[in-house]
């Protein structure tokens, strides 16, 4: 991969270096916008921050509008698809409760089973949700969720979508409605799943609270692969332990281990309350991006690429309309 690397950018740029000296003269920054803290670059045309999740510190857009007044700044959505499969497969184990059917049938025990109650007429125990025919609201309709919209359809649900950067709504090519953020409170009564790829920005931080999460029709789902500050996190926990929601699949949390401190990883529960205690939770550690799997890390390099190359082909204009253009004001 190292090598593909540096033959693309041989091709394409005058000029690069890898690592952490930057050149004063850099006309392209691919990294973290924390480089900006450290030196000045007079004549930077274009920041690409090479991941999905951004962080945009209150230091560092100061920075950016003092100094670099209107520099495109562009992310990737190189793990995508990864990060939309992740999310479907929460949403089909929390739908048919597969991690509790698969802990007890471990130990033999099948009372969960409609077979161990086919003859007794008893009530089987561990239900399930149908999701054909069933409505799905996916907020935060951009990448990912176009991904996951395109599977959910071929399950046989309706897709709706919610985006904040619209101000009417709209039908996509996969025929799913598309609307504003400020019709959420009147989508929610109809939908049995709900489904977050939202990042975390001062907007969205805390948007699904005990009210949106009452707005559900019984019995719900809900899935997040976005970001679990988007959630309120004692309202979802109660929504769940009460079973107001029929279960959920969770990919982020609201808290995290220290980087590069393996040990603190192997204990360090998610949240302050005990999820991993509810047996209608499925629970992932932040890894629906297939982050370090060799398909997503060469898809990042060709995205990078795309970009480069299209600068030299088209010119500077087009980073202006670029779909990975990064809003400062709204953090993403």
């Amino acid at each position: 991969m190292r090598e593909n690397v540096v033959a693309m950018f041989s091709q394409l740029c005058a000029q690069y270096t890898v690592g952490d000296e930057v050149p004063k003269d850099a006309e392209i920054l691919i990294g973290e916008l924390t480089l900006l803290e450290k030196q000045t670059f007079p004549k930077l045309r274009l920041i690409i921050i090479p991941h999905a999740g951004v962080s945009i510190p209150t230091t560092i857009s100061t920075i950016i509008s003092t100094n670099y007044p209107n520099l495109p700044i562009l992310n990737l959505h190189h793990n995508a698809v990864p990060t939309a499969e992740t999310g479907l497969s929460l949403l089909l184990a929390a739908a048919k409760q597969t991690v509790l059917a698969d802990k007890e049938l471990r130990v033999g025990d099948w009372s969960g089973s409609s077979m161990a109650h086919a003859e007794g007429g008893a009530e089987v125990r561990m239900k399930q949700v149908v999701l054909r025919k069933k409505r799905i609201l996916i907020l935060g309709y951009g990448r990912i969720g176009k991904s996951v919209a395109m599977a959910c359809k071929g399950l046989g649900m309706e897709v709706l979508g919610i985006r904040n950067r619209i101000d009417a709504e709209y039908e996509d090519d996969l025929g799913t409605k598309v609307y504003p953020l400020a019709q959420l409170d009147s989508l929610l009564p109809s939908c049995t799943v709900l489904f977050s790829t939202l990042p975390a920005t001062p907007q969205t931080k805390g948007l699904i609270d005990s009210y949106k999460l009452g707005l559900l029709p019984g019995q719900a789902i809900v899935v997040n692969i976005g970001r679990g500050a988007v959630f309120v996190e004692r309202d979802l926990f109660e929504a769940l332990k009460s079973k107001q929601l029929f279960g959920a699949g969770l990919d982020v949390w609201w808290s995290y281990p220290p980087k590069n401190e393996p040990e603190k990883a192997k204990n360090w529960q998610p949240s302050e309350f005990n999820f991993g205690g509810l047996d209608n939770v499925v629970m992932s550690p932040h890894r629906g991006g297939g982050l370090h799997t060799p398909e997503v890390e060469e898809q990042r390099y060709i995205d990078l690429e795309e970009i480069v190359r299209g600068i030299k082909e088209t010119g500077w204009d087009h980073l202006k309309q670029h779909q990975n253009l990064i809003n400062l004001t709204l953090g993403y």
